[in-house]
């Protein structure tokens, strides 16, 4: 006797409720990190860099983007271990990508998010490499 096949089989495998319901939300997750980052990473520029930034040439302007998002995910990446690290030592918490660090660490971690941002500012002005 053959067992039948979930309908869902033949067009892909679908984990079962709950693990999807687990799944969309990390990925929503994610992706509102990763909006968040950019958003805040767009705060933090001064209103002389955004000047200096639409002045820019399309192509040095898509540079200038290309860079600073990937300067806004080493950011959110060295705070998620931060975040991590704390966990570890401080059983209090609970290692959540997004935690609140000390001011001192998160001071330093968000001088780093700016002076990646004034390095792309820095290329991208200076335009490509020849």
């Amino acid at each position: 006797m053959r067992a039948s096949l979930p309908r869902s089989l033949p067009t892909g495998w679908h984990p079962p409720g709950r693990a999807r319901v687990w799944l969309q939300a990390g990925g929503a997750a994610v992706v509102l990190l990763a909006l968040a980052g950019m958003a805040d990473r767009y705060r933090a520029l001064t209103d002389g860099d955004r000047d200096a930034a639409t002045s820019l040439p399309l192509a040095q302007r898509a540079a200038l983007e290309h860079c600073s998002e990937s300067a806004a995910l080493v950011h959110d990446v060295r705070w998620a271990a931060a975040c991590m690290a704390l966990a570890e030592h401080d059983p209090a918490h609970d290692g959540a990508a997004d935690c609140e660090l000390p001011p001192a660490q998160a001071e330093r971690l968000n001088s780093l998010l700016q002076e990646a941002d004034r390095r792309c500012l820095a290329e991208a002005k200076a335009g490509p490499a020849s």
